[in-house]
């Protein structure tokens, strides 16, 4: 079987008690019948406190979570009584693999890691060059069925629509569009239940098609006041996506600077002009967040068969993420640090990535408001040069 994952992978460790926010708060834990088999047959008193502390639902076995919504396992130390008492080979399923993500096509298995973990959103955002993916082997022989025709064809249009985000000669406004743009094409030929793109692909790889293909958009610099109207709207819409535990500190920026109790103070429009100024050598993180999305949902078109909506939901994520960046700048002083931007993507990922419900309701609500259009879309991502 063929392996592939991004280059800075195998630079993971745990942290443990040092992660800023640890995974054993949050969720629930499930428990995998191995070692749900392992943990009620566990002796003397360790194994007594485990069968105290799982639940079953539905035929599913969990850790029964604190009052604090935290494992019962994890002690003062922030440390795992389990992987203590033990040993890290009775560590659940859950909590071995964890951030790691396991995606398998036909031979290959793609994994990523979950940027939900603070150490993993680190290591993406520390990649100052364009990131790359590595494939390895092993002698493990498992596959499974997919439509290989689609499949080839979708590895493709990735690896060409990672290319596009990588070209850093473009600004990243545009490198966005042009993606959306290549994804409503695609979405068109897949609804007419076509699978070759090669009509379509060439276009987005060279530097004359790109620029013919993001043309039509230069009207919007002569549009700066309805760029700021719809900017304000979309925010107050998807304002609602902060009510959360894990997003209640934004919430309360969104309030304090934005909202009613701060009447409005500031025109969102000219705030983002700002942070663009100052943030725009890091513009690279956002690079590396979108390649981080194309690279883990691309693909699970071969089952959704909807990329468009893959591909929009991506760039509301990545949009909703620079508008806590512009509420925590600002509560800063003006200033914004790594740890800053792990913190914020960290949260935000923790609280969607998790929560495949939530994915739906925002696409579902910006929809209706129409912000599911190229147009729209394009409106939110410019950033005047």
């Amino acid at each position: 079987m063929q392996y592939l994952v991004p280059n800075y992978y195998k630079e993971f460790q745990c942290i443990g008690n040092k992660c800023s926010n640890h995974c054993c708060h949050g969720w629930r834990v499930l428990i995998d019948p191995s070692s749900h088999k392992k943990y009620v047959n566990a002796e003397g008193a360790f194994g007594e406190k485990l069968r105290e502390n799982i639940i079953e639902k539905n035929g599913e076995y969990f850790f029964k979570m604190t009052d604090k919504n935290q494992c019962p396992f994890l002690n003062k130390e922030n440390l795992c009584d389990i992987y203590i008492e033990l040993g890290r080979e009775s560590l659940c399923h859950t909590c071995t693999t964890y951030p790691r993500l396991y995606n398998q096509y036909a031979d290959i298995m793609e994994s990523n890691l979950c940027i939900s973990c603070p150490e993993a959103a680190r290591l993406l955002l520390s990649q100052k060059e364009p990131l790359s993916f590595l494939l390895a082997e092993d002698d493990f022989d498992f596959r499974t069925d997919v439509d290989t025709e689609l499949f080839n064809n979708l590895t493709l249009a990735r690896s060409v629509s990672i290319d596009i985000m990588q070209l850093r000669p473009l600004p990243l406004w545009k490198r966005a569009i042009l993606i959306v743009l290549l994804a409503s094409q695609i979405q068109e030929l897949l609804d007419n239940g076509l699978k070759d793109f090669s009509s379509i692909l060439y276009d987005y790889t060279t530097i004359s098609g790109l620029e013919a293909k993001i043309s039509p958009y230069a009207f919007m610099e002569k549009v700066q006041e309805s760029k700021g109207i719809l900017t304000e709207y979309f925010i107050s819409i998807v304002k609602q996506v902060f009510q959360s535990n894990e997003l209640t500190f934004y919430t309360k920026l969104y309030e304090k600077y934005l909202g009613k109790a701060g009447n409005g103070q500031y025109s969102f429009l000219e705030l983002e002009k700002e942070f663009n100024q100052y943030y725009k050598d890091q513009f690279y993180q956002y690079e590396n967040f979108f390649v981080y999305f194309l690279f883990k949902n691309y693909m699970k078109t071969l089952s959704v068969k909807n990329l468009y909506k893959t591909v929009i939901v991506m760039v509301f994520n990545f949009y909703i993420v620079k508008v806590l960046d512009i509420l925590v700048w600002l509560e800063n002083g003006k200033k914004l640090d790594l740890s800053d931007q792990i913190n914020i993507m960290s949260c935000f990922s923790r609280d969607f990535e998790h929560a495949q419900t939530k994915y739906q309701l925002l696409y579902d609500i910006l929809g209706e408001h129409n912000f599911d259009s190229v147009t729209s879309l394009a409106f939110l991502l410019y950033t005047p040069e």
